[in-house]
């Protein structure tokens, strides 16, 4: 972790707050990664995955509006290792996520709004149970419209993790309209470039972090988790169709890292580069 450290506060990229848009939505997620090379450690990774989330308004406490967030996903993934048999494989995996979002809506005078969301959620592979890999998390914070072209503001951001130290971290957001149809803001877990290239179509650059801790099947008795880290550069190209707002994205990983831990101890593993090939769609019901 310590290594990706550096751009993920240089890109404030942590967390992505709820915008108005997002209610009474439904988004579909299609993603593979394949190999490029192999690690330094012989591990080869290949994998495939589905997610479907839907956020949905459940109403309004004053000024206040309370939305509930839920998602479900599941993956394939084929590791191969030439590092001896003490690194642990998973092949099936599955999350389950429900989040309650309370936020309030932008002040035309210039005031803030703001946004506090509370998140329960189990990732677990092939054999574990889903009740040993429930997890929480807590994010809120603001933004501030300066003017036309710029927004900024900031996120709290609070995980209680197994692997690693429970992260607790403050960071800056914004979202800056630099030139006429060009915008540079802080997305989902990344820095996002984007060009309005003609009308209902959009060309992106994204430089993100993901970062995934599952709980694996016990190995020997012993209770396994994996904690998943990688940097990447994604091209995207989005368009319109039939009510769908659709991006198509291409790019490659900067850096990665597994990390596994059996019964207290650590193994670390390269898996190498990998080109990512993914497809959203979000339909707003």
């Amino acid at each position: 972790m310590r290594r990706f450290l550096p751009i993920l506060l240089a890109a404030s990229c942590l967390a992505d707050p709820p915008r108005q848009g997002d209610l009474e939505s439904v988004t579909l997620t299609g993603r593979v990664r394949l190999d490029r090379n192999n690690g330094a450690d012989g591990v080869a990774l290949r994998s495939s995955g589905v997610r479907v989330e839907g956020v949905t308004e459940m109403g309004n406490v004053g000024d206040w509006r309370l939305s509930l967030n839920a998602s479900a996903a599941g993956e394939s993934h084929q590791l191969a290792s030439g590092i001896g048999p003490a690194l642990p494989t998973y092949e099936a995996v599955r999350e389950l996520d429900l989040g309650v979002v309370v936020s309030s809506p932008a002040n035309p005078a210039g005031g803030p709004s703001r946004f506090f969301a509370f998140e329960v959620g189990s990732r677990t592979a092939d054999e574990a149970r889903l009740e040993q890999g429930v997890a929480t998390s807590f994010v809120g914070g603001s933004t501030w419209k300066v003017d036309d072209t710029l927004s900024l503001g900031f996120l709290v951001l609070a995980e209680d993790r197994e692997v690693e130290d429970d992260l607790f971290l403050i960071v800056p957001t914004f979202r800056w309209a630099f030139a006429q149809d060009w915008t540079l803001a802080t997305g989902r877990k990344s820095l996002v470039l984007s060009n309005l290239w003609a009308k209902d179509e959009t060309l992106s650059l994204t430089v993100g972090y993901e970062g995934e801790e599952t709980r694996l099947q016990d190995v020997a008795g012993a209770e396994a988790r994996l904690l998943d880290q990688r940097l990447f550069a994604d091209l995207g190209y989005g368009w319109k169709a039939r009510g769908w707002d659709i991006r198509a994205t291409v790019g490659c990983e900067l850096d990665a890292e597994l990390e596994f831990q059996v019964g207290g101890v650590t193994t670390t593993a390269d898996p190498g580069q990998g080109l990512r090939l993914g497809l959203i769609g979000k339909y707003k019901l």
